[in-house]
């Protein structure tokens, strides 16, 4: 699976617009491979979901859960970490789902790790018209946006979806909840597996 982790700094002299410097997860890249996962002709193809945790804010939500596929009847499964992005705007509501591979999870985990580190050296950036961190995995993209644009905010984007997508900022201070839920998920499919082996 191809993993990508960008950290962008931006000069005030590089006087870009700020949707584009908030944009995270412009590329389409190839879906992740428990999304690609296929059965036998005339398979059947079983899906179990574990609950990890919910991120909630005021532009909308972030629902975090371990899926599990494998074909009914074989012993071999796919597990990731299911995100489910929903945006609320007005009346309006939009959601897309995206999936992060189980061999991914730590790779993640480090990507955060720094994202958290850059908060905490942020003065180390204020010559810097923006700083940006991306993890990009499957169909998951997260990232922060460090700025000192005049009236604009930092905040931590979390996106699903692939091609069409759907990201939701929070407030940068929730970045070590997504730590602790990703955490969690690594938890959550270590006990699945065991179970599943225990099964073969």
């Amino acid at each position: 699976m191809k993993l990508i982790f960008v950290i962008v700094v931006a000069a005030v002299l590089s006087m870009g617009s700020a949707s584009e410097a908030h944009e995270i997860g412009a590329r389409v890249d190839l879906p992740s491979k428990f999304e690609r996962f296929v059965v036998p002709p005339g398979g059947v193809r079983l899906v179990q979901f574990y609950g990890v945790g919910q991120l909630e804010g005021p532009g909308g939500t972030v629902r975090f859960r371990i899926g599990r596929v494998a074909a009914a009847g074989q012993t071999t499964a796919l597990l990731a970490l299911e995100v489910r992005v929903s945006a609320t705007s007005g009346s309006s509501r939009m959601t897309h789902t995206g999936f992060v591979d189980a061999d991914d999870l730590e790779s993640l985990v480090r990507a955060l790790k720094e994202m958290d580190s850059m908060l905490k050296r942020r003065v180390s950036f204020m010559k810097a018209e923006t700083a940006e961190a991306e993890f990009a995995a499957g169909s998951v993209r997260i990232g922060t946006v460090l700025t000192n644009r005049p009236g604009d905010r930092d905040r931590l984007l979390i996106g699903a979806g692939n091609p069409s997508r759907v990201t939701v900022a929070f407030d940068p201070a929730d970045l070590p909840k997504v730590v602790a839920f990703v955490g969690k998920a690594i938890e959550t499919i270590e006990k699945v597996t065991e179970v599943g082996d225990r099964d073969k």
